[in-house]
């Protein structure tokens, strides 16, 4: 077990996070996110909402909702968390019922939260206009669908990795030279709950020390950042040392 499992071991002992773990790199679906997107958007449209494109006898008003790309994205290059755009098209006859359904859906969109779970909602853009062929109007929506690029959406959540090391000059060849090895933990959780998040985190882990090794000292904090706000998501970034004793 690396310095990394038993850093994320006394995170999930502990239990001041919902999930942790070594950060790796991860091939995730976007199963969960099209399942939510369609649950919060459905209600605006009494439930007529399609993927790709509506039937050829459609009910109104309705939504059509399509994958227009994603990326991975997180601090040092680890993809912690996906980032899923989307584009909607929101269909009826008149313009009122159509900006009845567009602001239902926009304000259901902005608001949604579920506790404990990563996924969030961004509207980037909105426009109007109508199809001249059916005589229908048409609302489209940019939509960005933030969630963590794990299995499971549980947040708090705390992503381990090695950072770096330094070591002192030996005396001699066989007299003991200290190593400091410097781990990051990435911490994700709602905006509003980051700092109550990180601070859970660092009261857990001060004076930790992994079961293998000859430590001097146990785990010490250097520092912290907020790094980035990803829709309702804050990503925060503690550095973490500890220092071990090694010989010839």
């Amino acid at each position: 077990m690396t310095i990394a499992d038993e850093i994320a071991a006394e995170l999930r002992a502990d239990g001041c996070v919902a999930q942790a773990q070594p950060a790796a790199q991860r091939a995730t679906s976007a199963h969960a996110v099209h399942r939510t997107l369609g649950a919060v958007i459905g209600p605006a449209v009494d439930g007529e909402v399609y993927q790709l494109q509506q039937p050829d006898s459609p009910a109104y008003p309705n939504v059509t909702f399509q994958p227009v790309g994603y990326e991975r994205i997180g601090p040092d290059g680890l993809p912690l968390i996906r980032s899923d755009r989307y584009e909607l098209h929101i269909r009826a006859p008149e313009l009122g019922p159509l900006i009845e359904s567009v602001d239902q859906m926009r304000d259901a969109l902005i608001v949604y939260r579920q506790p404990g779970s990563a996924i969030g909602f961004d509207v980037t853009d909105q426009a109007l206009d109508t199809e001249y062929t059916e005589k229908i109007r048409r609302a489209l929506m940019a939509v960005e669908v933030y969630s963590l690029a794990t299995e499971s959406q549980l947040i708090p959540a705390a992503f381990v990795y090695a950072a770096g090391m330094g070591a002192s000059e030996a005396r001699t060849a066989t007299v003991t030279q200290t190593v400091e090895h410097h781990y990051h933990i990435a911490i994700i959780a709602p905006g509003e709950q980051i700092d109550t998040a990180q601070r859970a985190v660092t009261a857990a882990l001060l004076g930790f020390i992994p079961s293998a090794g000859d430590y001097a000292t146990g785990l010490a904090l250097v520092g912290g950042d907020l790094l980035q706000h990803y829709g309702p998501l804050a990503l925060w970034r503690n550095t973490y040392v500890i220092t071990e004793y090694t010989s010839a």
